[in-house]
């Protein structure tokens, strides 16, 4: 009896590898894959922003997959699953779509995912989106609120504080300096809450 072909990590491979070609072979063939719900994601277009390239997620658009979908374990977008990775392409593309940019929960902010894959680069690309840096998120079990400049000071991602803090500031450094420090105090408070 022959091996049986095990299609999910063929497709998985070939987005990481950029085969649209294999993709779409792939698809055909295994017609079930396409709307598959791909485990911490959500659909292929999700795993796509994440670990292929802005060539591949143009060819998925193309293909009906959605760029405002709904996906990953927490409601994440597919520019939020970009931005973690740091994948400024990727979200070049996504914003170039007129994807929204959603803010209603820290772990949906494509702006603190930026902090987090530390993408001077994506956090740079989101402001010039219009990203809204007015939410204040409160984090675990800390008491603290705090928004994507606090965040990045939490994070050590001082350039990119600076960044946020001077585009909210209207490029006034004197305003930007003392967002700043009122994010390290706000990182400050939290480490101390948290033991750490």
């Amino acid at each position: 009896m022959a091996d049986e072909v095990k299609p999910y990590p063929l497709i998985t491979e070939a987005i990481r590898q950029d085969q649209v070609e294999q993709v779409a072979n792939l698809f055909d063939r295994y017609p079930d894959m396409e709307g598959l719900r791909v485990p911490a994601f959500g659909t292929w277009l999700h795993y796509a922003a994440a670990h292929g390239s802005a060539a591949m997620l143009a060819w998925l658009v193309a293909r009906g997959f959605d760029p405002c979908s709904i996906g990953g374990p927490e409601g994440e977008t597919p520019v939020e699953m970009a931005a973690a990775k740091g994948k400024d392409a990727n979200v070049s593309f996504l914003l170039d779509l007129g994807v929204p940019l959603d803010t209603s929960t820290a772990i949906r902010n494509p702006l603190f995912s930026s902090v987090l894959s530390r993408s001077l680069e994506v956090s740079r690309l989101l402001l010039e989106a219009g990203i809204d840096t007015s939410p204040r998120y409160t984090l675990g079990s800390s008491t603290q609120t705090l928004d994507a400049v606090a965040f990045a000071m939490l994070h050590g991602a001082r350039d990119i504080a600076r960044m946020i803090a001077l585009h909210s500031n209207g490029g006034n450094a004197r305003l930007a300096e003392q967002a700043m420090a009122n994010g390290l105090d706000t990182a400050m408070a939290i480490t101390s809450q948290s033991g750490t």
